[in-house]
């Protein structure tokens, strides 16, 4: 994955000694924004779920001149979170100025952020591919970083509308092999045996999933 890439080698091999996210979120970034070397290239995704290999054509421009990029938050964050705005502030600054938009499904940040529970995926998906196509900065195409759900998202953008293309798609937590278990309930005790039974019956239920 990352035998083209010294920078990415670096992160990786320090990644042990990172305690918190926050400490690592600069260095990675630098690495991956401006690293001319491949981040995803036909990787295999899908994990059993049936969908087709997912390969992005990468053109990374050198520092100074960077591709604008496009961030997507998780579940329970907002486009304008302080941590969004955070890293948006650190990749400005370690390219040149890049561009940077924050994906957003409502410009009220409490909104937003109830959309990350209770949003329709396929109605969310669509305004998004909408709104990045109106965005002259991103037209020839921009480098893409979703955390966690949102890493889930920007997936589903290259596979279903991709224009404005994604250059380099990053994903940090997306859960790209669905979640065996509910979080913090990892044991084999009878309430976590409960749990993950009622889970699977309602899981796929079509209104749960609309």
């Amino acid at each position: 994955f990352c035998r083209r890439s010294a920078h990415l080698r670096f992160v990786i091999g320090m990644a042990p000694l990172c305690v918190r996210f926050k400490a690592c979120v600069p260095v990675a970034f630098v690495c991956l924004l401006v690293s001319s070397s491949w981040l995803v290239s036909g990787s295999r995704l899908s994990g059993g779920l049936g969908l087709e290999e997912l390969k992005v054509p990468l053109a990374a421009k050198p520092l100074g001149g960077a591709p604008p990029v496009v961030l997507w938050h998780g579940m329970g964050d907002t486009y304008s979170s302080s941590g969004m705005s955070e890293i948006a502030d650190t990749i400005k600054s370690h390219t040149g100025g890049a561009f940077v938009y924050s994906v957003r499904i409502s410009d009220d940040a409490s909104k937003d952020r109830e959309f990350t529970f209770l949003g329709d995926m396929n109605a969310m998906l669509a305004q998004v591919c909408d709104d990045l196509a109106k965005i002259p900065e991103l037209q020839d195409g921009f480098n893409a970083i979703g955390f966690s759900q949102g890493g889930q998202f920007l997936r589903a953008y290259v596979q279903r509308c991709n224009k404005p293309r994604v250059k380099n798609l990053v994903t940090m937590g997306g859960q790209h092999m669905g979640v065996s278990n509910y979080p913090g309930c990892l044991g084999n005790n009878p309430v976590c045996r409960t749990v993950r039974a009622l889970l699977e019956l309602g899981a796929y239920n079509p209104s749960v999933q609309k």
